[in-house]
């Protein structure tokens, strides 16, 4: 008995090492596997963290260009005389009064916006980005908290942008601009909401850019308002002639079309509610009114 009890202890030892060791390595094995797989996971997860974000619209993507002014910046109240500088100084009051209302309007959201090229953005996944900031509104004495939004859509051809606003000790989260621009920055097409009590669509930006050509239009979106669809145009092509043009649109008696050479000065300008008539109104590069050709 005792010799068939050592036997069978003898030969039953080494099974139950093996089986041991068995475990043992498959535990490892699995330990292993398991450790590169939620590594390749976790690598794939976070593959977006060196995502390349997109760029932010330019500023000339966001406002009239104030260069496109020049032609008309020496003009005085005294020059519109009736039959000497009339055509040209009626075009230059009424867009000097249409920059003005843009630019009064479009220049604290848009330096907000702006202000967000010196922050460095946060990857949130692969295809969104957000620029947290501070932005001083020094004139006012205002602070507001930035969060503007980047998301590539689903195609890849757009950006989807959206910036809230939080004014220190004020309003929180205003949806203050919100639209897309193209990935090419061919396209831009953004809304400037009103303001917090009055969140709104107010004001439309639409630009467009080609090889030789661009253009941006504002329009006043305001639901019911007495603006509601008055809109400025301002277009730029390559080459003479008349090169640089603003369309001014309030009604179909009220429309403006405007149409200068950069260099020369020289342009025409169509107005039917002042001039009576829809004909073109000339004048040549010292600003004289002239016959039209």
């Amino acid at each position: 008995m005792g010799i068939q009890i050592d036997t069978q202890t003898k030969s039953g030892l080494p099974q139950r090492k093996n089986g041991k060791m068995k475990n043992l390595v498959l535990f490892i094995a699995l330990t292993i596997g398991l450790s590169l797989f939620q590594s390749c996971s976790m690598d794939r997860d976070r593959s977006w963290v060196n995502a390349k974000a997109p760029t932010i619209p330019s500023l000339e993507m966001m406002t009239l260009p104030q260069t496109a002014f020049n032609t008309f910046s020496e003009v005085v109240e005294e020059d519109r005389v009736a039959g000497t500088f009339e055509n040209f100084t009626h075009a230059v009051f009424s867009l000097l009064a249409w920059n003005t209302v843009v630019s009064i309007q479009m220049a604290l959201p848009t330096a907000a916006f702006q202000a967000a090229t010196e922050t460095d953005p946060i990857a949130i996944n692969d295809t969104t980005f957000e620029w947290r900031y501070t932005f001083d509104d020094v004139e006012n004495s205002d602070i507001y908290e930035i969060a503007l939004t980047a998301q590539i859509s689903d195609d890849g051809n757009r950006v989807l942008w959206k910036m809230l606003a939080s004014q220190v000790n004020g309003f929180q989260d205003f949806l203050w601009y919100e639209g897309y621009t193209t990935l090419d920055r061919s396209e831009t097409s953004l809304v400037l909401h009103h303001k917090p009590e009055s969140p709104e669509p107010y004001i439309t930006i639409l630009f467009n850019r080609d090889v030789d050509e661009m253009s941006i239009r504002f329009t006043n979106v305001i639901p019911q308002a007495l603006e509601e669809g008055s809109f400025i145009k301002y277009e730029a092509k390559e080459g003479g002639g008349l090169n640089r043009a603003f369309r001014l649109g309030e009604s179909v008696e009220n429309d403006m079309d405007i149409e200068y050479n950069k260099d020369l000065g020289n342009g025409r300008v169509r107005h039917q509610k002042y001039f009576g008539d829809t004909n073109w109104h000339c004048w040549d590069a010292d600003r004289k009114d002239i016959d039209c050709e």
